[in-house]
């Protein structure tokens, strides 16, 4: 009985691991994205210098946007993950309640 229990209870905290892991790896490439992005440019600006600067810092508002939005959608779907996990392992400790007092009476 307590290897099923304590595998039911691993599956979720290992599902939220996996969630944020993801979260981790799309920022982390975005970010990456976003320096290799702006490295080219410079090294391809067919402007003068201000007009490139502007260039950079619309290129760079519109990834910040991009990225911010990015990080929101990723919060709300680890929370909702979060929360299903959560619902998830109450019902089964309901169920691993009801079965040890069927089998063994209430305490």
């Amino acid at each position: 009985m307590k290897g099923i229990y304590s595998t039911q209870v691993k599956e979720p905290l290992q599902a939220e691991e996996s969630t944020m892991s993801f979260v981790q790896g799309l920022l982390g490439g975005l970010f990456i994205g976003g320096v290799v992005s702006a490295g080219a440019m410079l090294l391809s600006a067919p402007r003068s210098g201000r007009r490139t600067r502007a260039h950079i810092q619309h290129e760079y508002d519109a990834l910040r946007d991009q990225l911010l939005e990015s990080i929101e959608d990723a919060e709300e779907e680890a929370l909702e993950k979060a929360h299903h996990a959560a619902a998830d392992a109450r019902t089964k400790m309901k169920a691993l309640r009801h079965h040890r007092e069927a089998r063994f009476g209430h305490r």
